[in-house]
Order: structure tokens, then sequence, then C-alpha cells
């Protein structure tokens, strides 16, 4: 099937676009899920002003170029102004009383290279900016809150663990 909208909006709509869903009259007694895309930090890198004038100096900028150093300014806004976002998105849970049985997982699908290594974006390297990604978890009533994993773990972990969290028992 064809996508008739643009799947990569801001931030912004993505979470008003959540939270609507979950204050809509679904049955508050039945287990959802609700999967929450951010497509920014994405390129092109757009972030709202307010964020974009917040990043001057990126960390490692002594020898790059004028138009790296705002490709990267403008990368860690994206990064900021996501967070604000999602901030809003958890502060919606907890505003719906949903935070005591709501497992969260951020979980990034990639880095960017942003210089590194000479390259810009993604897609193509395995050196460690690229593969490098964020997941984290929030357990319902903050059990765990704190805790780390010390050694490495992979994206095809999301499902069994989150399976496994759930209490959902998955297929053979």
């Amino acid at each position: 099937a064809e996508v008739s909208t643009p799947f990569d909006r801001r931030a912004d709509e993505t979470t008003r676009r959540a939270l609507a869903w979950l204050g809509s009259k679904r049955d508050p007694n039945r287990p959802f899920l609700l999967l929450v895309h951010y497509f920014d930090p994405h390129t092109p890198y757009q972030p709202p002003p307010e964020f974009a004038d917040r990043f001057t100096d990126p960390a490692g900028s002594n020898q790059a170029t004028d138009e790296l150093l705002d490709e990267i300014r403008r990368y860690d806004a994206e990064i900021a102004f996501t967070d604000q976002q999602l901030g809003k998105l958890l502060a919606g849970f907890e505003a719906a009383s949903e935070n005591s049985r709501t497992l969260v997982a951020v979980v990034g699908d990639h880095g960017e290279g942003l210089g590194d290594h000479g390259a810009m974006g993604h897609g193509v390297h395995i050196y460690e900016p690229f593969v490098r990604v964020p997941w984290i978890l929030r357990l319902p009533d903050q059990r765990a809150a704190g805790s780390t994993i010390a050694g490495p773990v992979s994206l095809v972990d999301v499902l069994p663990t989150l399976t496994e969290l759930a209490g959902i028992a998955e297929r053979p």
C-alpha cells in the first residue's frame, strides 16, 4: 500500500498524536502497545530555531569546517528537541496514571558519522559512531532505576527483552 502522508513529521507533532491516542476512548483496563517513532534527529537537520540557537561549539570542533560544525550543531539541536518531546510524552503517561503499568523502551536504529572516519550520515560503515545507539528502558514503578548492563547488547535483543518484561510468552 502507498503511504499517503509523510511519516517524517516533527517530534512535537508525533508527541501530540501519541498523547491524543493515549487520551482517547480506549479501554484503560486493556494492555496496549504504543509505538512512537521520532524521526528527528535525521537528515535534513532542521531543528526549531529555539533549539538551533543553543549549540555553538560542538565537542571535537578544533579541526572541523564551518559547514561541518553547522551540521553538528543542527544535529545536536534535533537531539535536544527530541529529548524535550520524549519528556512530554513521559509526562503524558504520568498524567494518564499509566506509569505504574507502562514499560517504555527508547531505542535508536543507527548513529551518525558527522565527519568521523571521513564519513557523514550512516548506512555503510560499522565504526563505533555508526553502530553504538541508545537503548533505554523505563520499567513500571521505577523498578531497577539507574541500572546499567555492562556487556554489549544488540537490537535483536529488543523483542525478547520486552516480551519477557511484559510477561508475554514468545512463539517457538
